[in-house]
């Protein structure tokens, strides 16, 4: 970088490229030969094997051929890598005839583009401009060759593209088909959720920062809400960081959609039959897309809208299943009709054959409360995950006095602050869960129930185990609470603590 800077001191502007992956290292130059051979340089030699884990392969390109001239570009977010942030999309779309002409690759780069932030999801104002200017100098050169560009972006690769479209000439702005935003937080992340979750770490992102601002203000006179290009704006029902008006405010309702998932899921569909995956070919293809996977009750909870839940399922509380009278009482929670939603989910038929109920409700809370540290989400929280655990412990139902006695003591430890009721619930999970048959989240309770009481290595044995049976939806649940506990239990967020570098491997990789 010191060639832009000595060019700058002397009035002159220059911005070199190369064209690679914008990972960590790459030789730029060598001492040549007849000099090398002059020095003495000991061999080092390091004792410390390198896992398979390390050695991930970079992904560069899922396809490239010599007579493309479309180009469909995947931009993952600060949390995520090339090889894996889109999950199966990349394979799904080169199999669907209906690509076929399209190059497809990712912009590579590391995740630790500052050192040492750690598999946060987010990354310093910096890191989005040094990105952004990559993905500049990209168009200008090393996708040159394509009269078309689509861009997918996750998170704050988002923010990414925006930064750099905008800052695109309009030239090779032209060349841009089409733009797809999933769990991008235009509208910046709110102050409390900085400062909860991260220490203010990131407060450059917040929506009252100047990054933000300005962002919006150069993205609004830019474009007007007339796009040269087909634009789709994704939420998740359920992202745990990024709120629906994050992500849809600065967008005309048209190019607004909520599909299934948190944060991180979102991008991951186990097949080609989810609505994230019909958003993309839809969009891409300029095919109307209608979600088909999403339930219609989970969209309007993502976008507040209560009213229309509890106007349709209300009158047929007696008809609807499991997954109605969650989304009933969610929804009526919502509209501050709280003592209706318990007395409905304490006496319908379903919740005595279905105490998960009561967790799912209080699960709703705790990641809202997780979110937005709101008193009223964390006391609901709370309340439901005791309600379950008293029904539970009266039909002795040791599966659900593990699960709602674990949470319970997360939330004893985050929200109250108060180790012994956090110990009590711990040794009341662990007491039931390993009277219970072998399964994932049993050892998962067993796991954190042990980071309660102090027996680290236990409990890193039994999250071992953990992380070779669950899936991504699991992992991000698992490691969220262990990693807020530990945190929490430690004074520290260090990520090159042993125990967060261990969580981080196992759940994050």
């Amino acid at each position: 970088m010191e060639v832009p800077k000595r060019a700058k001191e002397a009035g002159k502007m220059q911005n070199p490229y190369v064209n690679l992956q914008n990972y960590d290292n790459f030789a730029l130059s060598y001492v040549p030969k007849e000099i090398r051979d002059k020095f003495s340089i000991e061999k080092i030699e390091y004792s410390e094997k390198i896992t398979s884990k390390e050695l991930k392969t970079i992904v560069t390109s899922y396809r490239e051929t010599e007579k493309a001239n479309n180009l469909l570009l995947f931009i993952h977010g600060f949390s995520g890598e090339a090889a894996d942030t889109f999950g199966i999309i990349p394979k799904l779309l080169m199999e669907d005839e209906r690509m076929n002409g399209w190059d497809m690759k990712p912009l590579g780069y590391s995740p630790h583009v500052t050192p040492e932030f750690g598999k946060d999801i987010w990354g310093d104002i910096q890191d989005i401009d040094k990105i952004s200017n990559y993905l500049v100098t990209s168009f200008k050169y090393k996708f040159d060759k394509y009269d078309r560009i689509a861009i997918v972006a996750h998170s704050l690769g988002g923010l990414i593209a925006q930064k750099a479209i905008i800052e695109l000439t309009k030239n090779l702005r032209d060349k841009i088909s089409h733009l797809i935003l999933l769990g991008t937080p235009s509208n910046g992340i709110d102050s409390a959720v900085l400062t909860n979750s991260w220490d203010n770490k990131y407060k450059q992102l917040s929506s009252d920062g100047n990054f933000i601002k300005n962002l919006r203000k150069e993205w609004s006179s830019t474009f007007k809400n007339n796009y040269p290009f087909h634009l789709k704006v994704a939420a998740a029902t359920d992202d745990e960081y990024v709120s629906t008006n994050s992500c849809f405010n600065s967008f005309n309702d048209e190019h607004c959609e909520i599909i299934e998932g948190n944060h991180l899921s979102m991008v991951k569909p186990k097949d080609a039959f989810n609505d994230c995956y019909m958003l993309i070919i839809n969009t891409l293809t300029n095919n109307n897309f209608h979600n088909q996977f999403t339930n219609n009750e989970e969209i309007n909870i993502a976008l507040g809208k209560y009213d229309a839940v509890v106007k349709k399922l209300l009158p047929i509380v007696d008809k609807i299943d499991v997954n109605g009278l969650k989304q009933l009482s969610f929804s009526l929670e919502g509209m501050d009709r709280k003592e209706e939603a318990l007395e409905i989910i304490t006496n319908h038929p379903l919740a005595k054959e279905n105490l998960d109920l009561f967790g799912i409700i209080g699960g709703r809370y705790k990641r809202s409360y997780l979110k937005t540290f709101s008193k009223e989400d964390g006391e609901l929280s709370f309340e439901y995950y005791n309600k379950g655990l008293q029904q539970a412990l009266k039909e002795n139902n040791l599966n659900q006095i593990y699960y709602q006695s674990i949470n319970l003591a997360f939330l004893s430890l985050i929200k109250d602050n108060n180790e012994i009721a956090m110990k009590k619930y711990a040794n009341l999970a662990l007491e039931a869960a390993t009277k219970c048959r072998d399964n994932l989240w049993k050892f998962a309770t067993i796991a954190e129930a042990n980071l309660y009481i102090g027996d680290l290595e236990f409990s890193k044995k039994m999250y071992s185990k953990t992380s070779k049976m669950a899936g991504i939806r699991e992992k991000i649940s698992i490691h969220t609470n262990a990693y807020k506990a530990y945190c929490y239990l430690m004074s520290t967020d260090n990520p090159n603590d042993e125990y967060i570098k261990f969580l981080h491997s196992n759940f994050l990789m």
